[in-house]
């Protein structure tokens, strides 16, 4: 008993020894059992046995499983239906055999529904997929089916959910007790090992989830700008499925040609319709994410020569489906990042000829002005003032979403180009665009509007600064979980007051202060 090598080794032996006998009595007891044990969620295995010898002895495993048999649940006068785990594809090693199932404990029940209930909701508030599509059952069947998937999405869980309690009980010596992370985050930190040798991995749908859910871990744990290294290896992915001509995870034979067609599906083929819901939603996250990302990164999109091959103006692919902006805008904003980029190496180089590029604004430019007279022509947004607040309660269409991001990338494109120089030239655009924002946006979903809020915000006249600062230091916008939107508020400061001195401080500038930021 020295808390040494030979303590551990006997530990794991009797741990080893435990779990056999436990195997072999369930095995036993089950088959005498006219119904089976209820096995929902994947568990993987191996990795909490490698792991196991560091955790304290008495250390409760979550994940670990508490088996619900018919009888016991009987017992309570509860039917309990038979529900079996579904065997899944993704192989991270030995660690993640698909094929294994377990039980899950309570803990897992409740981080599973807080992550479908809160945090998913969170992450993505625009997205509300129409019932015909299947809502959001193809995200329920990709949990149960893709460890890989699973284990991230129950570790954000985690974090989440304990930051809420915490907030919510403040100091008080009456905590309730909270599940943790545990084995979840444990498969996680192999995963995040794993991604530096991305190309070996399976490109498939659960993998593929699971790296993009890593993103939003790394910004609900606040681990500084590990996402970025996160999305890169999920851009990766998806650039290594296009070269060997399959999509981001390896389709079904009986519907790869239509998907890769983009075509609708019928209502009764639900497998093929839960299918292009996850292609549709992976591909679309990951493109958007790679689009916000490069702003403030200051480089141009990693997929930008994909966008007119799967983001297609009349394509099933909308971004107005995962974030509410119509896809025209994104592609814009997407070739004025690239712009960014061009710009910079045009300024390393003295002798660049600068006239494509300037033909390049000048096309951007009229696209955006087209797209705002559009959106501009007809009825105005409705709106029900709610007296208690400074913002309005209303339904956020598509249409409204759109014009505030229309908006954004006129601005975007001006501070590309010119910097904040010349702002008056936008002035009837930024009046516009808070007035939107003000009296159009609701509450519950101004936290999609985390990129328009800081472009329209770096360009704010003094008296428009206040409003600004409240969105950004208080909910629904500042959130307990999403740490990373703390980082805002402060560049915003010092672009405001960069400007106010009259010093010059250019768009390529404020870069420097925004590498760790996701506007998300």
């Amino acid at each position: 008993m020295d808390n040494g090598e030979k303590e551990r080794a006997v530990l794991d032996s009797f741990k080893r020894t435990v779990k056999q006998t436990s195997r072999r009595k369930t095995a036993s007891e089950s088959s005498k059992r006219p119904d089976p044990i209820v096995r929902i969620a994947p568990k993987f295995a191996t990795l909490s046995e490698d792991l196991s010898s560091s955790e304290p002895a008495s250390r409760p495993q979550v994940g670990a499983g508490v088996a619900l048999d018919h009888a016991s649940v009987q017992e309570r006068g509860v039917s309990m239906p038979r529900v079996e785990s579904v065997p899944s594809s993704p192989n991270l090693g030995d660690e993640c055999d698909s094929r294994a199932t377990s039980t899950t404990s309570p803990d897992d029940f409740i981080l599973l529904m807080h992550f479908l209930d809160s945090v998913f909701p969170l992450q993505y508030p625009m997205y509300k997929p129409e019932i015909s599509e299947g809502g959001r059952g193809w995200l329920l069947s990709l949990l149960l089916r893709a460890k890989p998937f699973y284990h991230a999405a129950l570790t954000t869980s985690a974090y989440h959910r304990r930051s809420v309690i915490l907030a919510k009980v403040g100091h008080s010596h009456h905590v309730p007790a909270l599940a943790q992370p545990g084995t979840h985050s444990d498969f996680c930190v192999k995963l995040a090992g794993q991604l530096e040798q991305i190309d070996s991995l399976e490109i498939e749908s659960g993998m593929m989830a699971a790296v993009v859910q890593s993103v939003f871990l790394e910004l609900f744990s606040v681990n500084g700008n590990k996402w970025r290294s996160r999305l890169d290896a999920a851009v990766r992915m998806y650039q290594n499925g296009y070269g060997k001509n399959i999509f981001p995870f390896r389709p079904a034979e009986y519907s790869s040609s239509a998907r890769r067609e983009d075509r609708s599906f019928s209502e009764s083929d639900t497998v093929a319709v839960e299918e292009a819901a996850i292609y549709r939603f992976l591909t679309l996250i990951i493109v958007w994410l790679d689009i916000i990302s490069s702003i403030t990164v200051g480089r141009s999109p990693q997929l930008l020569r994909y966008h007119t091959q799967i983001v297609t103006a009349d394509a099933q692919m909308k971004f107005e489906k995962l974030m509410g902006c119509e896809n025209w805008v994104m592609l814009l904003i997407g070739r004025i990042a690239a712009l960014q980029e061009i710009k910079i190496q045009a300024m390393q180089q003295e002798e660049f000829d600068c006239s494509e590029l300037r033909q390049d604004v000048a096309d951007i430019g009229r696209q955006i002005q087209d797209g705002l007279s559009s959106l501009t022509f007809g009825s105005p947004y409705i709106s029900e003032k709610d007296s208690t607040s400074k913002l309005a309660t209303t339904i956020d269409s598509p249409r409204l979403v759109t014009h505030i991001f229309a908006y954004t990338a006129s601005i975007y494109l001006h501070l590309v180009t010119e910097g904040f120089e010349n702002l008056e030239v936008l002035s009837t655009t930024i009046s516009e665009a808070i007035s939107l924002l003000q009296t159009q946006t609701s509450a519950q979903t101004l936290p999609a509007f985390v990129t328009p809020l800081y472009i329209i915000g770096s360009v704010a006249r003094q008296e428009e600064i206040p409003f600004f600062r409240d969105i950004f230091s208080s909910p629904p916008v500042l959130d307990l979980s999403l740490r990373h939107r703390e980082r805002i508020l402060p560049v915003l400061e010092e672009i405001w007051s960069k400007r106010q001195t009259g010093s010059f401080f250019a768009w390529d500038d404020s870069l420097e202060l925004t590498q760790e930021i996701l506007l998300i």
